[in-house]
């Protein structure tokens, strides 16, 4: 993706399925202590992923942007 343009739907659903990976990665680990990042990871990749549907029904970005939520 360059620089300065919106992210298509392809772009958006590539970088959901990243972060999807990492968390699937992340809770492969036995370590006590990896639900945090384990589920902030998933919960990246759900957003994201609603991104792209919503971007592919025809929203716009602003629009978009304007339904996010603060995770903290």
């Amino acid at each position: 993706m360059d620089r300065g343009k919106t992210a298509s739907v392809r772009d958006v659903l590539n970088l959901a399925a990243q972060y999807r990976a990492a968390a699937a990665k992340v809770g492969e680990s036995p370590s006590r202590g990896k639900h945090l990042p384990q589920r902030l990871l998933a919960l990246h990749a759900i957003e994201l992923y609603l991104d792209a549907l919503l971007q592919a029904k025809g929203y716009d970005h602003q629009t978009i942007r304007e339904f996010q939520t603060d995770p903290g």
